[in-house]
């Protein structure tokens, strides 16, 4: 199909438009205890004198409308508005194209409220087409103010299936649809599938899982079990501390762990395993994604990050040990919004993500017997958020019969990783769906 090509200068659609190029790849999940979720939201706002625009998925209209061509690190990208008509919402729309495939690969970003970087997975390009989608709220969507009644799964899953609309509608019917979701994404996904099981052809879920709360306990135990090796850094000192920061939680079931434990120690633990993640990374001579913030690209050892700075600012700043180790300390450090983990963390919006939690934390297990399109499960070894063997029965909580479960060197979220085991995951993942006749 042909349209009018406009062309957009990369300082205008990086720096104006999506500013992408100054993010990076990693998507983060944040946590938050129901009672204060709901004290945070009546404080945003709720009532219709408040000025917030209410959003309800009936009679809702969304178009698609091409804006023009993009040139970034010599890939083309078509730019589109996809468009929510009822509120003159955008959540733009970034298309590296491959004329040759008719099957589009819709990736689904983390967060929630999080962002992603066209051509984080551009090895994908030589046999597909990638759209890039910024969904309702997150990076540099456009739109209103939001509540608890007006941003939901609902309204969320109602965007991904009219996106899928508007792209058949402007490139034909014919066309395959393949969701790659990561971290938030995962979970998207699983409530879309659970609506609409047949609405696409294959699933690729990267560093996620149907049950977020008792995963994350799985990480903890995780961290009590390993052991490190000595390291001329203090990587492997800080790494045995965090161990005995977790050495009498309760960790046995998520409601025991929520009532026993405080929200700062909840804020510190978060922190700390994310921490974890870092050093297992370092120990095993890869790099987490932060090193390029201090112009290296060899595996470094900075000590213990402020991962607030380190996902709003890119930037390194260290911790004092004291600090690290103090729940209320840490929390200054962390967060701004204190009484709520990590809402101040990511590049998305904290309201969005907050309202997001109960999508987040809800077991999807019977979404997962709900896929009945092939499905291509990827988890790092160094991902203590959704550690790989928590999910080692996967494949047989599916009804498809083509179900893949593969481990990766890699952290939290494996298929951004374009050195190291990025184009090994890309690369299997180019098999897996080729083999699938996509």
């Amino acid at each position: 199909m042909s349209f009018t090509k406009k062309n957009i200068s990369t300082t205008d659609f990086f720096s104006v438009s999506i500013g992408l190029n100054k993010r990076p790849y990693f998507q983060y999940t944040l946590l938050l205890l129901f009672t204060v979720l709901s004290l945070f939201i009546s404080g945003c706002g709720g009532n219709s004198g408040s000025g917030i625009t209410p959003l309800t998925t009936a009679a809702r209209s969304f178009s698609l409308t091409h804006q023009g061509t993009s040139e970034f690190e010599d890939i083309s990208y078509q730019v589109f508005s996809f468009q929510d008509l009822s509120t003159n919402e955008n959540m733009p729309v970034f298309i590296d194209e491959n004329p040759d495939s008719r099957t589009f690969i819709i990736r689904l970003h983390g967060g929630p409220g999080g962002t992603f970087s066209p051509g984080s997975v551009r090895s994908l390009h030589e046999q597909y087409t990638l759209v890039y989608w910024q969904q309702r709220g997150s990076g540099y969507a456009s739109g209103p103010r939001y509540t608890a009644n007006s941003l939901n799964k609902t309204v969320m899953v109602n965007d991904l299936k009219s996106l899928i609309t508007e792209l058949k509608r402007h490139y034909g019917n014919d066309i395959s649809i393949v969701l790659s979701g990561q971290s938030w994404g995962v979970t998207l996904a699983l409530h879309f599938i659970s609506q609409y099981p047949t609405e696409v052809d294959a699933l690729i879920l990267d560093s996620g899982s149907y049950d977020f709360n008792t995963s994350m306990l799985a990480g903890y135990r995780k961290i009590q079990t390993l052991s490190v090796e000595n390291n001329p850094t203090d990587a492997d000192e800080h790494f045995r501390r965090i161990q005995l920061e977790f050495s009498e939680v309760p960790l046995a079931n998520y409601s025991d762990y929520t009532e026993t434990v405080g929200i700062a120690t909840q804020n510190a633990h978060f922190t700390y395993l994310m921490q974890s993640e870092y050093i297992l990374t370092f120990l095993n001579g890869y790099q987490y994604g932060y090193e390029s913030f201090a112009d290296t690209t060899e595996p470094t050892y900075f000590g213990l990050v402020n991962w607030r700075l380190a996902f709003t600012d890119r930037s390194i700043s260290i911790i004092p040990e004291s600090s690290f180790f103090n729940p209320i300390q840490l929390t200054h450090y962390i967060s701004h919004l204190t009484a709520n983990r990590f809402a101040a963390i990511g590049r998305g919006s904290g309201i969005v993500n907050i309202l997001l939690q109960p999508a987040l934390q809800e077991n999807l297990s019977t979404s997962l017997s709900q896929i009945q399109v092939p499905v291509f499960f990827l988890y790092g070894a160094y991902d203590l958020r959704f550690p790989s063997e928590f999910h080692n029965d996967i494949c047989t909580r599916v009804s498809t019969s083509v179900c893949r479960r593969q481990e990766f060197d890699s952290s939290h979220v494996v298929l951004p990783r374009i050195n190291q085991s990025g184009t090994a995951a890309q690369e299997a993942v180019n098999t897996f769906l080729s083999t699938q006749g996509l």
